[in-house]
């Protein structure tokens, strides 16, 4: 499934089969952003900020499940975040 960005939200399917869902706004995916970078720093990879964010994912409700194709998704709008607030 791709995410579709309406109104400012994010649209993420809590299950495959869940007709509700769970949705982001744009200050809550800053938020995220914001707490990576809080406690690892601005100097993080693509690889490292990935890795951060799964472990990220874990701790928030209705993300824990969500599947890795989706979490990619999910990270790649929050990496354009993160490298918007760190690049020069």
């Amino acid at each position: 499934m791709l995410f579709k960005l309406i109104e400012g939200m994010l649209y993420v399917p809590q299950t495959q089969d869940a007709a509700s869902v769970q949705h982001l706004s744009n200050d809550e995916l800053i938020e995220l952003v914001q707490a990576i970078t809080e406690q690892h720093g601005n100097g993080l990879t693509l690889k490292e900020f990935t890795e951060k964010c799964f472990d990220l994912f874990e701790d928030v409700s209705g993300m824990e499940g969500i599947t890795t194709q989706d979490a990619m998704e999910i990270i790649n709008l929050l990496w354009n975040i993160y490298y918007d607030q760190v690049s020069p």
